[in-house]
């Protein structure tokens, strides 16, 4: 090997050689990294800034592009945003007024007023921490179903009383107490929602689009304020708790489909906890309204529900001639009961209400790990309806049972209770949407073991025998047996 130095060509030869813009060059060198995350290559520490095409985007611009087209492909998160402005927008439109309203409504004169209004902002800042604060402390433990929807409704009704008052009197005060508290709820309950469904590799972009349309909000409402008169503008804010009212179902709308959006990533861990004291109670505030509404709908009169034991494992194996029969069950027994539902159905739109009844989804595919579920949950003492038959019945007849109905009880070794829900088919038959007030009677059967050394044949024999039961409660003819 020679130790003379390259000559001018071989030097511009070997610069050719290593140029980036070859294969030998392709490894990164010290000065270039490896591509980040997003398939970006990250700039070294002394590596000056690449120049921008005229052709692309800034950065910054690049991703709010890509955080709107996010947001349009989700219409639930640009609805949480939206309702998120909504409230700034209320809020901000509340505030402008307040003042105005005390010298013009109410008659006061400035100190007055200023002292109206420092009183006013007092019970509304604490009512808007203490929401705020509530909320941080169950915000994980309720869904967004149980908590917008109030806060909005508190927040109506705040600004119903506050607006509308005619006088500075102390009763005003519970209405400015409830106007602060509900924003807090709404304040502490979309940031978190945001968070949980927006995936994490779009965190930056969402929170960045999401601070622009807040800011817009404020920004348009203030224009409107100064652009408008006095008394256009009295009026529209006065509509504001009228509006608010008529827009609640569109708010619990938004929350249903955020809570999907939330829960149905990790569709079972809801299910492997024991329902707690919060969830038992919400359940039997529930069942109480159901029931109310069965008495008057279908008159409604469980038989024999005394043969369902008070505590312990119990499955409930019911016949399945409606989409309803999940609560008809349910109302017959003072027990919390958990379904187990195909999958299919535990994402669809009814998703929270069937994870509020802690159901168990199984897979067509995969039916093991949610059985062990349920197994779990009857040795810890739950109580679990299921439906022998598999899917809603067509006819309003009973079909052949499942071959597994009786794993549970086989299993886990608890009792089975037979539970025949007459007139279900009649109430709502399949494919229907509006309930027919047909009689509705749930009348329950003894309660029988399932032995765990029975075998395959005998557990089949005691399914069919299960099914003529319940054929002869309903008054029908029973199912071919288990081939």
């Amino acid at each position: 090997m020679s130790d003379t130095p390259d000559s001018p060509t071989d030097q511009t030869i070997k610069r050719q050689t290593e140029s980036p813009d070859t294969p030998a060059a392709a490894a990164p060198t010290s000065k270039q990294r490896e591509p980040g995350a997003n398939g970006t290559r990250r700039r070294a520490r002394n590596e000056p800034p690449e120049e921008a095409s005229a052709g692309n985007a800034a950065p910054g611009m690049q991703g709010l592009y890509e955080g709107m087209a996010y947001c349009l492909s989700r219409p639930s998160v640009l609805g949480l945003i939206l309702l998120e402005a909504a409230s700034w927008v209320i809020g901000t439109a509340f505030f402008l007024f307040l003042l105005f309203h005390a010298e013009r409504v109410l008659e006061l004169q400035s100190n007055d007023a200023m002292r109206f209004l420092g009183r006013t902002l007092e019970c509304v800042g604490i009512g808007l921490v203490g929401g705020a604060f509530f909320m941080s402390k169950v915000c994980r433990k309720v869904s967004p179903i149980l908590s917008c929807t109030p806060a909005f409704i508190l927040i109506a009704y705040g600004l119903n009383g506050v607006l509308h008052s005619t006088a500075a009197a102390g009763w005003n005060y519970p209405a400015m107490f409830a106007l602060g508290f509900g924003g807090g709820l709404a304040g502490a309950r979309i940031g978190p929602d945001l968070r949980a469904m927006v995936a994490p590799e779009f965190h930056g972009r969402i929170f960045s689009l999401r601070t622009i349309i807040l800011a817009a909000a404020i920004l348009m409402t203030l224009f409107a304020e100064a652009l408008l008169s006095a008394a256009l503008f009295e009026e529209i804010v006065l509509w504001i708790p009228t509006l608010l009212y008529f827009a609640l179902p569109l708010v619990f709308a938004l929350s249903w489909i955020a809570d999907i959006s939330i829960h149905t990533r990790n569709e079972t861990a809801d299910i492997r906890e024991f329902p707690g004291p919060l969830h038992v109670l919400g359940y039997r505030a529930l069942r109480a309204i159901a029931r109310v509404v069965f008495k008057r709908l279908f008159r409604y009169e469980p038989v024999d529900a005394r043969n369902v034991p008070e505590s312990g494992g119990v499955v409930i194996a019911a016949n399945h001639g409606s989409f309803i029969d999940p609560i008809l069950l349910s109302c017959g027994t003072d027990r919390l009961i958990q379904y187990v539902i195909y999958s299919t159905y535990y994402r669809s739109l009814a998703h929270p209400l069937f994870r509020f009844l802690r159901c168990i989804p199984v897979d067509e595919n995969d039916q093991l790990g949610a059985l062990r579920t349920g197994v779990r949950s009857l040795k810890l003492g739950a109580c679990i309806g299921i439906f022998p038959e598999g899917e809603v019945s067509a006819d309003g007849k009973l079909h052949p049972p499942m071959r597994g109905a009786l794993f549970l009880a086989q299993r886990s070794g608890a009792s089975v209770v037979p539970a025949a829900l007459k007139g279900d088919y009649q109430a709502l038959p399949r494919g229907a949407w509006i309930p027919r007030p047909a009689k509705v009677t749930p009348i329950f059967g003894k309660p029988f073991a399932v032995g765990k050394d029975l075998s395959k044949k005998d557990t089949e024999a005691l399914t069919d025998q299960l099914m003529a039961e319940l054929a002869r409660k309903l008054g029908t003819e029973p199912p071919p047996k288990i081939a």
